[in-house]
Protein backbone atom coordinates (compact mmCIF):
# COMPACT_ATOMS: atom_id res chain seq x y z
CA UNK A 1 0.00 0.00 0.00
CA UNK A 2 1.60 3.10 -1.31
CA UNK A 3 1.18 6.35 0.99
CA UNK A 4 0.35 9.64 -0.20
CA UNK A 5 3.32 11.53 -0.15
CA UNK A 6 1.89 14.81 -1.16
CA UNK A 7 2.51 17.29 1.39
CA UNK A 8 -0.66 19.49 2.64
CA UNK A 9 -0.18 23.41 2.68
CA UNK A 10 -1.14 24.30 6.11
CA UNK A 11 -2.44 27.86 6.77
CA UNK A 12 -1.60 28.50 9.84
CA UNK A 13 -3.01 31.63 10.25
CA UNK A 14 -6.56 30.53 8.92
CA UNK A 15 -7.76 31.30 12.23
CA UNK A 16 -6.16 34.54 13.24
CA UNK A 17 -8.59 37.14 12.07
CA UNK A 18 -6.01 39.74 12.33
CA UNK A 19 -3.74 37.95 10.06
CA UNK A 20 -3.80 39.66 6.41
CA UNK A 21 -5.89 42.91 7.22
CA UNK A 22 -4.71 46.19 7.66
CA UNK A 23 -3.79 47.47 10.51
CA UNK A 24 -5.12 50.95 12.01
CA UNK A 25 -1.14 51.37 12.66
CA UNK A 26 -0.51 53.35 9.39
CA UNK A 27 -3.81 55.92 10.15
CA UNK A 28 -2.21 57.20 13.55
CA UNK A 29 1.12 57.14 11.53
CA UNK A 30 -0.79 59.81 8.87
CA UNK A 31 -2.40 61.42 11.61
CA UNK A 32 1.01 62.28 13.85
CA UNK A 33 3.12 63.34 10.10
CA UNK A 34 5.30 60.41 10.44
CA UNK A 35 6.75 58.60 7.69
CA UNK A 36 7.33 54.81 7.75
CA UNK A 37 10.68 55.75 8.61
CA UNK A 38 10.76 58.13 10.98
CA UNK A 39 8.16 55.95 12.20
CA UNK A 40 10.79 52.56 12.38
CA UNK A 41 13.54 54.96 13.84
CA UNK A 42 11.20 56.60 16.78
CA UNK A 43 10.65 52.95 17.67
CA UNK A 44 14.18 51.99 17.24
CA UNK A 45 14.66 54.92 19.58
CA UNK A 46 12.34 53.35 22.34
CA UNK A 47 14.04 50.00 22.52
CA UNK A 48 12.45 48.22 19.08
CA UNK A 49 14.75 48.02 16.28
CA UNK A 50 13.02 48.79 13.70
CA UNK A 51 13.06 49.54 9.63
CA UNK A 52 10.48 50.61 7.18
CA UNK A 53 10.22 47.45 5.56
CA UNK A 54 9.17 46.07 8.95
CA UNK A 55 6.42 49.41 9.52
CA UNK A 56 4.89 48.77 5.94
CA UNK A 57 4.54 45.00 6.61
CA UNK A 58 2.87 45.38 9.71
CA UNK A 59 0.45 48.05 8.05
CA UNK A 60 -0.29 45.78 5.19
CA UNK A 61 -1.23 42.91 7.58
CA UNK A 62 1.22 40.43 6.40
CA UNK A 63 3.30 40.82 9.43
CA UNK A 64 2.06 40.68 13.05
CA UNK A 65 3.64 43.71 15.63
CA UNK A 66 5.44 41.84 18.58
CA UNK A 67 4.98 42.29 22.07
CA UNK A 68 8.47 44.25 21.92
CA UNK A 69 7.17 46.16 18.90
CA UNK A 70 4.22 47.33 21.25
CA UNK A 71 6.12 48.19 24.07
CA UNK A 72 7.89 50.76 22.36
CA UNK A 73 5.33 51.88 21.02
CA UNK A 74 3.68 52.61 24.08
CA UNK A 75 7.08 54.13 25.37
CA UNK A 76 7.05 56.49 21.94
CA UNK A 77 3.45 57.51 22.32
CA UNK A 78 2.28 56.71 25.99
CA UNK A 79 -0.98 58.87 25.25
CA UNK A 80 -2.10 56.18 22.79
CA UNK A 81 -3.97 53.02 23.07
CA UNK A 82 -2.34 50.06 21.34
CA UNK A 83 -5.35 48.45 21.40
CA UNK A 84 -6.71 51.24 19.08
CA UNK A 85 -3.94 51.56 16.68
CA UNK A 86 -2.54 47.44 16.48
CA UNK A 87 -5.93 45.61 16.72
Amino acid sequence: MRRNTKKRKVDHHKNDRKYGEKMKIEEFRKENNLTQKALAEILTEHGYKCTQRVISFVEKGSRKPTYEMLVAFKKAFPHAKVDDWFF
